[in-house]
């Protein structure tokens, strides 16, 4: 699903769920270019200074992080993103998203730390 959204015009909602708001927070997108140009390699290079998660347009997505279980708690918390996303606009269901406050106030105040970051 998530290389379904990387070749739509489609953009990410980030604050469905807290687990969305804190493994996403970090994504940029990267313009298309050619498969295993110089100008791909060159945007991928931008994008990584900012972010963790990586939407290379009509390719697909990078994610990466300090640990192997962090990276794939991303990327699956971007699969269900996405298939959320999907579903409800397919069967015509509005999505809520969370406020900024109450996002802004799970990560400050949940007891970790490492995620106030």
């Amino acid at each position: 699903m998530v290389t379904f959204i990387a070749c739509s015009e489609q953009t990410i909602e980030l604050k469905l769920f807290i687990e969305s708001k804190y493994y996403l927070k970090k994504t940029e997108e990267v313009a298309y270019f050619h498969p295993s140009s110089t100008a791909l390699g060159g945007g991928v290079e931008e994008a990584a200074k900012e972010a963790n998660v990586l939407f290379l347009k009509n390719h697909g997505v990078i994610v990466f992080d300090d640990s192997v279980e962090e990276a794939v708690m991303r990327l699956e918390t971007l699969e269900f993103t996405c298939r959320m996303m999907v579903m409800a606009k397919g069967s015509g269901i509005a999505l809520s998203v969370l406020s900024d406050g109450m996002a802004r106030d799970f990560l400050e105040n949940s007891g970790d730390k490492k995620r106030a970051k």
